[in-house]
């Protein structure tokens, strides 16, 4: 084999090899279509709606083979003022064991009133089940410090982020309008100016963050962009994980949770921090 052959060859294996080791790692998905029903006096109409949503995450966990007696909770109920921020996270649910939940479509819903008077909604979903392969890893964690729950428009945020063990950080904040990686930060435009992607956070350290030097020292600037609203409601997804697994997804909810849903749950700690910017 001459030389200008092995290296081409090398990367092909390698390559092959890589795509292997992925695949067997990924969760098991299983796509169902699935059933809810709610019925409410008190509730308003989207209250009913996510209720009966999330009867049809538990109706999917069963047709996917998942036992009744798994728990099932709320990605984010944490805004209960404010609907729509809620409507964005209505379509993901966390269980404690078993498998993770995630509605591709609601395919259909209906609302009628009983003869009682009570609201009735009724939803069918399409929805992806991730099942388990692993059981999760309780010794794999990391404690947050220093995240207000209320920021004014035009503050700073710091914070601290401290790992048990070795692993890496990807920081996702979403709220009602957008969605964005907050770390590692990626300069479109200038590659000097990115953060490092694959930085080990080494276990029992604490990381004051940004911990980049480019940012201003006084932390993330936080500032309500529409000129109309007077509340913007935040959410930080902290994803940390054993290996350096690279985010290939847009932008958006769905793909940043399928990205986390498709990650072995042995091989990852998930928490979600929100705060309200406020003028």
């Amino acid at each position: 084999m001459n030389n200008s052959l092995r290296f081409p060859l090398q990367c092909l294996l390698f390559a092959c090899s890589l795509l292997f080791a992925l695949s067997s790692m990924a969760q098991e998905k299983v796509t169902v279509q699935a059933y809810g029903r709610c019925i409410s006096r008190d509730l308003t109409p989207g209250q009913t709606k996510r209720k009966a949503i999330e009867e049809a995450k538990r109706d999917a966990l069963n047709k996917a083979g998942v036992s009744e007696s798994v728990q099932v909770s709320d990605f984010l109920y944490q805004f209960e003022d404010n609907e729509k921020f809620q409507e964005i996270f209505q379509g993901f649910t966390s269980t404690e064991t078993g498998a993770d939940v995630l509605v591709e479509e609601v395919l259909d819903e209906r609302k009628n009133f009983d003869e009682n008077g009570n609201m009735v909604v009724e939803v069918e979903i399409k929805a992806t089940v991730f099942k388990h392969k692993e059981n999760r890893d309780p010794s794999f964690t990391f404690q947050l410090k220093g995240i207000d729950e209320f920021y004014d428009h035009l503050d700073f945020m710091r914070f601290d982020f401290i790992p048990r063990k070795d692993g890496y950080l990807k920081i996702f904040n979403v709220n009602d309008d957008t969605s964005l990686i907050l770390y590692p930060y990626e300069d479109p435009h200038d590659f000097f100016l990115s953060e490092e992607k694959d930085k080990l956070f080494e276990r029992g350290r604490t990381y004051d963050f940004p911990i980049s030097e480019l940012f201003d020292p006084r932390g993330y600037f936080l500032q309500i962009e529409d000129p109309g609203k007077m509340k913007e409601f935040n959410l930080l997804i902290f994803v940390f994980t054993k290996k350096d697994f690279p985010f290939t997804g847009h932008n958006n909810v769905k793909d940043i949770m399928s990205w986390i849903y498709n990650l072995p749950v042995d091989e990852r700690a998930v928490k979600q921090v929100g705060f309200v910017i406020r003028k």
